[in-house]
């Protein structure tokens, strides 16, 4: 399942969530502020802002890209 890491009050966090569902494509949240160890994660990766998705193929991105979104689709 693909993963979407955010955060509240994040407004691109919101829309990627929003599109994901929109699109019917199942996503997996994990709020970086509650869950131990999120923003290692997405530090590891290379960001240090939310939203990051990390794909079920294992390929990431920042921020909202509606055009990765549906590229999902397939």
């Amino acid at each position: 399942m693909h993963v979407v890491y955010h955060q509240p009050g994040c407004f691109p966090c919101t829309a990627t969530m929003n599109k994901f569902e929109k699109e019917g494509i199942p996503v997996r949240p994990i709020d970086i502020t509650t869950n131990p160890g999120a923003v290692d994660v997405i530090r590891g990766l290379g960001y240090s802002g939310t939203p990051v998705v990390v794909t079920e193929a294992g390929e990431h991105w920042y921020g909202y890209k509606p055009d990765h979104i549906l590229a999902l689709k397939g």
